[in-house]
């Protein structure tokens, strides 16, 4: 758990210890008092935002999950924690911690694929097959390679090729 300043800069350190280290999780409320940075309840988080992308990339340079700050709002309800979950998917993390077993439901959702997510994997496993070895192809007139591949819809759309 990165839970303070000196824990945020030694990440990458961190991240690269490998052996059976499988993920990191941040621990955002002492990080932000170490951080000086005052305390918004999720998705609200923008003053630590840096902070928390600059973990999710020293993770994801070593292939390691990222695990979200705890959620420990008890009046919260599930729409709460589904917004907080996806602000949080959208900055990488994988999962959230959290101690209330009603939200389970929403954070499951909110953290697994899409209907549409799934519909475009599976058009572009369809659209490799035939691409030759190694090439670059197209998904909806959006390039698609390797190195993009993984990343979903959006990545590609951004090349779109018109």
């Amino acid at each position: 758990m990165i839970e303070t300043p000196r824990g945020l800069l030694a990440a990458s350190e961190i991240a690269a210890a490998g052996g059976r280290l499988t993920a990191l999780n941040v621990g955002l409320g002492d990080l932000s008092r170490g951080l000086n940075a005052f305390s918004r309840p999720a998705p609200n988080r923008w003053p630590v935002v840096p902070a928390l992308a600059s973990l999710v990339m020293a993770g994801r340079a070593y292939g390691l999950a990222m695990i979200d700050s705890s959620f420990r709002d008890d009046k919260s309800s599930p729409e709460t924690m589904s917004s907080a979950c996806l602000a949080s998917r959208e900055l990488g993390f994988d999962g959230k911690v959290f101690d209330n077993p009603l939200l389970i439901a929403a954070v499951n959702e909110a953290y697994s694929p899409t209907r549409e997510d799934v519909t475009w994997a599976e058009r572009v496993v369809e659209a490799k097959t035939k691409a030759p070895p190694n090439g670059l192809y197209f998904v909806d007139g959006a390039h698609c390679d390797m190195a993009y591949e993984a990343l979903g819809k959006c990545a590609c759309a951004l090349l779109h090729l018109h």
